[in-house]
């Protein structure tokens, strides 16, 4: 068998055409900056709840409502962060909407 650039048997062609240009989307880029801020928010909350925390038991600093406050920021950024994943998997296609509970199987 010659090395000539003939088509070999079986085989007519590329099955695949060019690839389309790599697009920046917006929307998940903006998905990913508010992640990435909410991870960096949380983890300074977290770090000043464990500080403040520690000055309550021992008597000093703001005291127990401070502590409760940063607590309570850090628990509502966490859960926005993670609203703000499952948003960025729905857009880029890794899951899709939930099933209806009133849909009939057909």
């Amino acid at each position: 068998m010659s090395d000539d650039g003939a088509a070999r048997p079986g085989r007519a062609g590329a099955r695949r055409g060019e690839r389309p240009p790599v697009r920046w989307r917006r929307d998940v880029a903006a998905y990913a900056v508010a992640i990435l801020a909410s991870a960096a928010v949380w983890g300074l909350l977290v770090f000043l709840a464990i500080r403040w925390g520690a000055a309550a038991r021992a008597g000093e600093g703001p005291g127990w409502l401070a502590f409760g406050a940063v607590s309570l920021g850090a628990v509502l950024c966490l859960f926005g962060g993670l609203m703000l994943v499952s948003r960025l998997s729905r857009t880029v296609g890794l899951s899709g909407p939930a099933p209806s509970r009133h849909s009939s199987p057909d």
